[in-house]
């Protein structure tokens, strides 16, 4: 009897004792925006809007190390496969290079007479960590726009994704966090119907 108290007894210590930074309350439910169909990739909007995922994220975020990319060649291929794939053609143009800010579409043209396509956003920030990935940007429009995306992915897979429109040119990992853990309740968000791109 004795030895059987102190085996549940070192069992509960040790359960107590054995917690992970990366653990969740139980009543909590992780939410995975994408999910793959026939190769491609899907987003449930929902849980983008909804802010349904953010708060995982944002614990996740808390425990990386992440690397500045400085430009869009130094970006790995994944991402923009991705933002290509939920998005069309996703074109971005390296931090201070010109690109479309305004709300009027130019037409340019190479050598030969073909045209070239000119990016309507502008990176600001690329952080890469160990499986995720933060990116800031400036967007082109009627109305210009700041833009912050985050990145769950492993190898050559996103595994999680969330977006939003930000109010200020955000430029570090931690001014980010301070960001999101202001806007965690979805009614905190600046879009709130639809995501943008």
């Amino acid at each position: 009897m004795i030895k059987t108290i102190n085996i549940l007894l070192l069992i509960s210590i040790y359960s107590c004792g054995n917690n992970s930074p990366h653990k969740y309350k139980k009543t909590e439910k992780r939410n995975f925006s994408v999910s793959m169909s026939n190769n491609n990739y899907d987003i449930d909007t929902n849980i983008i809007l909804e802010n349904k995922n953010l708060t995982f994220l944002i614990t996740e975020l808390e425990h990386q190390n992440f690397i500045n990319k400085n430009r869009i060649d130094e970006i790995p291929h994944v991402f923009k496969t991705f933002l290509d794939d939920i998005e069309g053609d996703f074109l971005i143009a390296n931090p201070n290079e010109n690109f479309e800010s305004g709300c009027c579409r130019f037409i340019s043209f190479d050598k030969n007479g073909d045209t070239i396509k000119i990016p309507n956003k502008q990176l600001s920030y690329f952080g890469l960590g160990e499986g995720y990935a933060i990116m800031t940007y400036f967007q082109g429009g009627s109305v210009g726009s700041k833009k912050v995306l985050i990145f769950k992915y492993q190898e050559n897979k996103i595994l999680d994704f969330w977006c939003d429109n930000i109010l200020y040119n955000l430029k570090t990992t931690e001014e980010l966090i301070r960001y999101l853990k202001k806007i965690k309740k979805s009614t905190d968000r600046l879009q709130t119907e639809r995501i943008e791109i």
